[in-house]
């Protein structure tokens, strides 16, 4: 079977970057991009802000148009995981079988977002949000809603309170830090956002944690924090980080370390 001279396994912004770079050095070498999701690879920033809000069109949030991938000839194998990675061979698997020999291959999976293991965190209307479908859904819930909780005060926590707020919704962001994005920015700065939270109506729960989640009938209700708090909400968000997806480059051997590590 022909070697593919450029495989991308991911369908995020780096693989369109990759595509783009590849072009310029190579206009005619076959080119194959694997994409878990069944979407062309889309920008997942608005997501938390102008999308959910109902201010940006769909097809707004996509990267590049179809026509780009026809111009560049891009072969697309959307909705397929890559399921295991030899490389003795240099061969990935996808999921529906099909085995893809390649001569080079980028990884850039991306990651998926931090589970918060705590009771009643599977309850409906307790969202994660990452994905197209998981902003949808999220915006379907907000029109329902009155009271919102948001756990996690990192970059997707602050947006999800902030678009709650804007919407209407009470709503309480719980972070266990002394202040929003406190351990990726300087103290003026977080000031500034605690500040802006604020004038939004978010109601700040800080250096607290969430403990679990209660409901009735198999929905949220509301959040249990550690200072005994009960928060009542009709909706919530967790927000707590972001695990990279590893799992195709640690069975192949290669050196993970909260990432796949490179030279």
């Amino acid at each position: 079977m022909e070697r593919v001279p450029y495989v991308i396994v991911g369908g995020g912004l780096a693989a369109t970057a990759a595509i783009d770079a590849i072009r310029r050095r190579d206009k005619t070498g076959r080119l194959v991009l694997v994409g878990a999701e069944p979407h062309l690879p889309y920008d997942r920033v608005p997501l938390s802000k102008d999308y959910l809000l109902g201010r940006m069109e769909r097809e707004h949030v996509f990267l590049r148009q179809p026509r780009f991938y026809e111009r560049h000839r891009v072969e697309r194998f959307l909705g397929q995981t890559a399921t295991a990675l030899d490389t003795d061979t240099n061969t990935i698997t996808l999921e529906d079988g099909r085995h893809i020999p390649f001569q080079k291959l980028l990884i850039a999976t991306g990651g998926r977002p931090r589970r918060l293991p705590i009771p009643g965190a599977d309850l409906d209307g307790i969202s994660y949000l990452r994905t197209l479908e998981d902003s949808d859904a999220l915006q379907a819930g907000m029109a329902k809603a009155q009271r919102a909780v948001v756990v996690g005060g990192g970059f997707i926590g602050c947006e999800v309170a902030t678009a709650f707020a804007q919407s209407g919704l009470q709503t309480t962001l719980i972070e266990v830090a002394p202040a929003p994005l406190s351990l990726v920015l300087d103290v003026e700065t977080c000031a500034f956002i605690t500040s802006f939270l604020s004038q939004q109506g978010v109601a700040l729960r800080t250096g607290t944690a969430a403990t679990r989640f209660f409901g009735e009938e198999g929905r949220v209700q509301g959040v249990v924090t550690d200072s005994g708090e009960n928060i009542e909400a009709d909706v919530a968000v967790i927000g707590v980080g972001i695990a990279p997806n590893t799992e195709l480059a640690a069975a192949a051997g290669l050196s993970v370390d909260n990432g796949v590590v490179v030279n």
